[in-house]
């Protein structure tokens, strides 16, 4: 008897334990399925005259289509070309209205660690209809750092459901 009691107790802390953060209130504004539109790389040389370029890639440039979900049960998932790539717990670390963001309407700002990460960092805005991705990991193109370069990206989104 004692040693079920023991159990439950521990199963239950672990249960109650790890963080979880549910898209509730002003973060249910993420919920749904993001298509990915355009991405804009900056690159940046790291050697004299240290001089920075910047294009934007659209869908027809590559050969694959992008997309995230967030489900309201605070998990976050990445699909290439329709099909699941990867599935994360949400983790906010931030998450304010933020009137400096680059899209505009009501945007908000936020940090989310993946599956409570720090190293795996996903930050950027939302507003009702955009999804603007600062920093992702690897998705849908990985940030590089080169000998005389480096290459990061801003992803933009649009809800389509």
């Amino acid at each position: 008897m004692i040693k079920k009691a023991v159990f439950t107790l521990i199963l239950l802390a672990l249960l109650f334990s790890c963080k979880k953060h549910r898209l509730k209130n002003e973060k249910a504004i993420l919920e749904g399925t993001w298509e990915w539109h355009f991405s804009v790389r900056r690159t940046s040389l790291t050697t004299p005259p240290f001089l920075t370029f910047t294009d934007t890639i659209f869908p027809s440039d590559v050969s694959s289509s992008y997309g995230i979900t967030f489900l309201k049960k605070g998990k976050v998932q990445l699909f290439e070309n329709n099909e699941l790539i990867n599935e994360d717990r949400t983790v906010f670390e931030k998450f304010q209205s933020e009137p400096d963001c680059p899209i505009k309407n009501d945007p908000y700002y936020f940090d989310i660690y993946l599956d409570n990460d720090s190293d795996d960092l996903m930050f950027g805005c939302v507003n009702p209809d955009t999804l603007m991705l600062a920093h992702s990991p690897s998705f849908p193109f990985p940030d590089a750092t080169y000998s005389n370069s480096t290459e990061d990206y801003t992803d933009y989104f649009k809800k389509v459901e």
